[in-house]
């Protein structure tokens, strides 16, 4: 997606910031990181309750889908493509 009007937001619910902090660190990790301590709005309005757990949301701020395919599945790809079209 890369050149693409497109932000990958991961959704830590970690619950201790440094060993979180280092992972991305270590991991070289993308994207935008945020850590949830396992509470707030976001974890609560679509009960999260596990990871990884992946989710698509419209530049409108729609929901797409709040079970979306892995990353590494063509699936994704296309989900994301089609979303940007409307």
């Amino acid at each position: 997606m890369k050149g693409k009007d497109v932000v990958f937001i991961s959704l830590s619910i970690d619950t201790e910031k440094e060993k979180w902090a280092q992972f991305i660190k270590e991991k070289a990790l993308g994207g935008v990181q945020l850590i949830t301590y396992n509470k707030g709005t976001i974890v609560d309005d679509y009960a999260v309750d596990a990871v990884p757990r992946f989710m698509v949301f419209s530049k409108q701020g729609k929901t797409v889908s709040t079970n979306a395919p892995r990353p590494s599945e063509p699936a994704l790809k296309e989900m994301i493509e089609k979303a940007m079209e409307n």
